[in-house]
């Protein structure tokens, strides 16, 4: 129904899954990194993909929950310099595995995700890449993937979440977004304030 008692709210809600323990909850969520330019964002979130997709036990300590599953990334600018991260990082992190063996996932293109449409035709994209669901979303840039809008108007950030949500319902993961920060205030991400 549409109302519920609590403890039968509770049960409905079930418990909260993880990716990576107590910092990167699993299905149907949303989350962001956010920072200055050129302060690492990247790398971090190229470091969990590679962490999750190997299967290593923890990430920064945190144990790995969704150990060895399918990541994708939407690259939003610079493929070259993501493929020689991903390489780089590969080889420190274990340097036997075989990236053709790898499942993590790539677009070649930024996407216009404030489009409920377009992110629905990438999640049919990303989904039949992987062979399922994924493990883990990584949206890199939030802004080169967001699409026709304003990113400070309360109207297309909330347009955008709602879009959002949906792309992690339907890949059955939670989407991180990689963003920057305020230019005025650093303790947020840049944009409406319907983001964080």
């Amino acid at each position: 129904g549409d109302v519920l008692q609590a403890a039968d709210f509770v049960a409905q809600a079930g418990e909260v899954e993880w990716v990576v323990w107590n910092v990167i909850p699993a299905s149907g969520k949303l989350g962001q990194i956010f920072g200055d330019p050129s302060c690492g964002k990247t790398p971090f979130a190229v470091h969990l993909a590679l962490s999750v997709a190997l299967g290593l036990p923890t990430w920064f300590g945190h144990a790995v929950d969704r150990r060895g599953g399918a990541v994708g990334i939407m690259v939003g600018e610079d493929g070259s310099g993501l493929g020689a991260r991903i390489v780089a990082q590969l080889g420190e992190l274990d340097p036997l595995a075989d990236l053709a063996d790898l499942p993590l996932f790539l677009t070649t293109r930024p996407a216009r995700l404030i489009d409920p449409k377009n992110a629905k035709a990438w999640a049919t994209k990303i989904k039949a890449a992987a062979g399922g669901d994924l493990a883990l979303l990584i949206v890199d840039t939030q802004n080169r993937n967001f699409g026709p809008g304003n990113e400070n108007a309360t109207e297309d950030m909330t347009a955008f979440v709602d879009s959002i949500d949906a792309l992690a319902r339907w890949l059955g993961c939670c989407v991180l977004l990689v963003h920057h920060t305020g230019h005025m205030n650093k303790q947020r991400s840049r944009g409406a304030s319907v983001l964080p």
